[in-house]
């Protein structure tokens, strides 16, 4: 599992704070009373209205629970953006197996003792990775605030919910324009969409659209490769079995005793002898995106040490509350530049999906 010290190393300050709570009750008095701690992102007069840099140990308090309970981020290529916005990361293209040529431009050469090698070459690109922000914006009352001793507990988990949410939705969903272009999003060049079986009914999914799935995963990615469907699909899949036709093939006559699911006793399982998901990030029932079978660690991710915490009376002033904004950089793409066909024709990619029923 990807941890923040995977990342970006060990966090190398605390800023002086004794925890993350003494962090933000000191953003939230800074109008009255300004800590020397806290260090300003950007210069301004008024100390109250700037935004003040999350610590790294703290960063890392709020990005690891992010980590931790996200679905991509623990399993996709985690790279630091550091200096500049962008980063660049390399690729291999390798979209065709049928003509006998590999990674662009390898092929096989049999040769005697005495004879030369033709040149060839792996065809490389570079995948770019470009910080795009995130924010998360939260509010209470000045009351709230001043009086709560629960409110800096409250509001931290608040932020390390929408850390994960929103990022795991733009990794899956997103469309590319100004955050990361997701892994099921229809943009994604090498995304697979597999056709419904003809007996599927509307909203469900039945064996042989996983078997369909299973078989459009690309062969070197389907040992870690993992399932992800919406909640909605859960009946489905424990209904699910191997069905038997009659002699003339034109209807069923029964079903094996063994479910094709088998559920962990932890919110997930196994189909076909991979790890099985559920999310409410995935759409809904029965459209494109409600069940996909990926293999994350063929999604770079880009993410940027800082995280910059933000509070402001001003938008509130009328109303008497306070308004504490949470920004983060980060961008996603695919490593795969578009999908594989095998040697046998078979189109494949890490990342597929069922089409719309």
């Amino acid at each position: 599992m990807t941890s923040w010290a995977d990342i970006f190393g060990q966090p190398r300050s605390s800023g002086g704070f004794n925890s993350f709570n003494e962090y933000l009750h000191a953003v939230r008095v800074s109008g009255e009373m300004f800590d020397p701690r806290l260090q300003q992102a950007m210069v301004e007069d008024n100390p109250s209205q700037a935004g003040f840099l999350v610590p790294e140990q703290w960063a890392a308090f709020v990005l690891q629970r992010a980590i931790e309970s996200s679905i991509c981020m623990s399993r996709c290529q985690v790279w630091p953006i550091t200096g500049s916005n962008v980063l660049k990361v390399p690729g291999v293209r390798d979209p065709d197996h049928s003509s006998g040529t590999l990674f662009g431009g390898i092929q096989e050469i049999w040769y005697d003792e005495n004879a030369g090698l033709d040149d060839q070459n792996i065809t490389t690109y570079l995948i770019q990775l470009t910080a795009h922000k995130l924010g998360m914006l939260s509010s209470g009352s000045s009351e709230l605030a001043e009086d709560s001793a629960n409110f800096e507990s409250v509001l931290t988990a608040s932020l390390q919910a929408a850390a994960q949410f929103f990022l795991d939705k733009a990794y899956l969903f997103g469309e590319g324009t100004g955050k990361p272009l997701g892994m099921l999003d229809p943009g994604n060049p090498a995304l697979v969409v597999v056709n419904k079986n003809a007996n599927t009914p509307s909203g469900s999914i039945i064996l042989e659209d996983v078997l369909a799935m299973y078989a459009a995963q690309a062969p070197a990615c389907r040992l870690r490769a993992e399932w992800i469907f919406t909640d909605e699909l859960i009946p489905a899949l424990y209904q699910m079995q191997v069905r038997v036709s009659n002699k003339a093939n034109t209807d069923y006559v029964g079903g094996s005793a063994t479910p094709v699911f088998v559920p962990d006793g932890q919110g997930g399982g196994t189909l076909l002898g991979r790890r099985v998901n559920f999310s409410e990030k995935m759409r809904a029932a029965g459209l494109q995106g409600d069940a996909a079978f990926i293999c994350f660690d063929q999604y770079a991710i880009g993410i940027r040490r800082e995280l910059q915490l933000r509070r402001s009376l001003e938008a509130g002033f009328k109303q008497d509350q306070i308004f504490w904004r949470l920004t983060t950089r980060v961008d996603g793409q695919s490593t795969w530049e578009s999908k594989m066909k095998l040697q046998n024709g078979n189109v494949t990619s890490p990342f597929v999906v069922l089409q719309a029923r």
